[in-house]
């Protein structure tokens, strides 16, 4: 009996650590995909970040964000498109500003306003915001040598920001640290009414700031950044936002358990209805028995409430992380225990009493308790084989897709590469046919030039030769008129 009582604990136990190890996530925390992106991001149509929303000068890849590239006089801007309904979170940016030389701007924010997409002079986005800004300020506007330089400032919608003076005295915290030229990591913590703000520096974490802060909910996460006539490119990497209310919900919700009080168990209550063929004997000893248990019951009433068992975990020190509300669960197995408990006197007190019978339906319950515990655990072992093998299955759909994705850009480069070498090629016979009809219409002028010389000289030449003919010709002519004159004269003369 003993031993069968000690693998149902066991059992139960064993039970309740998996389920904790399959429910609560590996780092206390509860990751809200919703307000989150990460590499390698999974684009939606038209290269959009679920749930997020950009603009300016911003452009999505599938390995960072750029706010802005290292041009002079851009802004881009992120915004989460829900609203946060948290009251206790934490924020977790990498980010790296560089690429515009030796000295570079303006730098990045980080937002948790209540007007989302709004763009301004405030690192790309709108000033006398409300809410929160933290700002990643790259330039020194006024010359006091203290950037990179962060600076946290809370605003009602009534303050602005002063650029010259790096956020001047509405700034409620700052901190200087060299973020230019790496890869940087951030974290925003808010929790009970304090804001406190982390950097990450050789792989530990470093307070940059603790504010004291109310913080309403239903606000937007947001990044920005900007270029002046100085230039770096702002780059986002991720942005992960964890829930910290099932903290608190969670250590409210385990406090120190205490046994309930044992009710009276008769064998009625765990054994089928006694039929009218017992003796009278037994009925006489069963009714002398039953004022002895009452009397024994009560007695341990008394004992356990006056000695309470002990809480298992501290109230002051209990520090227990979770994805979900547990206390359905926990009160769920609590319950169990307490019935195993119950169960367990029933028995005994079956044992004191003698009823063999009672005693092996008892033991048949704990066998089907431990039993149905057996199936539990084998069912959620199932659950957690099926999922894993989902989890490959779509690890691997997503790797083949893209590899997929990665044979068709290199097809569809070589083809574009192609196209572009037949252009050129064309390019280049054209620009050869345009040399050669300017050689051949060089050569045409050379010989038309040559041409008109030679046709010059030519009409000149002939131009002497012709007067001479009809100078000669018309001597002729003169010369036979006269001998005709001089022919007809005389034999006139003759015949006077």
């Amino acid at each position: 009996m003993a031993t069968l009582c000690g693998k149902v604990v066991i059992l139960l136990l064993v039970g309740i650590c998996f389920l904790l190890v399959e429910i609560l996530p590996a780092n206390g925390q509860k990751f809200e995909f919703k307000h989150s992106f990460k590499r390698p991001f999974y684009l939606g149509r038209g290269g959009t970040i679920p749930f997020w929303e950009y603009g300016g000068s911003t452009v999505v890849s599938e390995d960072f964000v750029r706010l802005t590239p290292a041009m002079q006089s851009r802004a881009g801007w992120l915004w989460n498109t829900l609203p946060l309904d948290l009251k206790n979170w934490e924020v977790l940016v990498e980010f790296e500003i560089g690429g515009g030389g030796k000295r570079g701007a303006d730098g990045l924010a980080l937002w948790y306003a209540a007007e989302p997409k709004q763009e301004g002079i405030v690192f790309g986005s709108k000033n006398m915001w409300k809410g929160l800004g933290v700002f990643f300020d790259t330039f020194d506007n006024d010359g006091q040598g203290d950037n990179p330089k962060i600076v946290v400032m809370l605003n009602d919608g009534t303050k602005s920001y002063d650029a010259w003076s790096d956020g001047g005295p509405d700034a409620v915290a700052s901190c200087q640290h060299d973020f230019r030229e790496k890869q940087t990591k951030v974290k925003l913590n808010y929790k009970a009414g304090v804001l406190q703000l982390l950097i990450e520096s050789y792989n530990s974490w470093v307070v940059c700031a603790t504010v004291e802060a109310q913080l309403p909910t239903g606000y937007y996460f947001g990044l920005s950044a900007a270029t002046g006539e100085l230039t770096d490119n702002h780059d986002v990497f991720s942005f992960t936002t964890y829930n910290l209310d099932t903290l608190q919900k969670l250590s409210s919700g385990l406090q120190p358990m205490r046994p309930s009080p044992v009710p009276v168990v008769t064998p009625a209550l765990i054994n089928p209805p006694v039929t009218e063929e017992r003796n009278e004997p037994e009925k006489n000893d069963q009714q002398q028995q039953e004022p002895e248990q009452q009397q024994q019951t009560n007695q341990q009433q008394q004992e356990t409430n006056s000695n309470p068992q002990p809480s298992t975990q501290p109230q002051q020190q209990t520090q227990v992380v979770a994805t979900v509300d547990l206390n359905p669960i926990l009160n769920r197995l609590s319950d169990l225990a307490n019935d195993q408990r119950r169960l367990s006197e029933a028995i005994k007190r079956l044992e004191e009493m003698g009823s063999r019978q009672s005693q092996n339906n008892a033991q048949d319950q704990n066998g089907m308790m431990a039993e149905a515990f057996e199936k539990l655990l084998n069912t959620v072992t199932d659950i957690k084989d099926t999922s894993n093998k989902r989890y490959e299955q779509i690890a691997n759909n997503i790797a083949d897709l893209k590899a997929q994705m990665q044979r068709e850009r290199e097809a569809f480069n070589r083809e574009v590469l192609m196209q572009i070498q037949t252009i050129n090629k064309a390019v280049a016979s054209v620009h050869a046919g345009v040399e050669t009809a300017k050689n051949e219409q060089r050569t045409l002028q050379e010989e038309l030039v040559s041409n008109k010389q030679e046709i010059a000289t030519t009409i000149e030449r002939n131009t002497s030769f012709s007067t001479w003919m009809y100078v000669l010709f018309f001597q002729a002519c003169f010369a036979a008129v006269f001998v005709w004159w001089r022919k007809t004269t005389n034999e006139e003369k003759k015949w006077v």
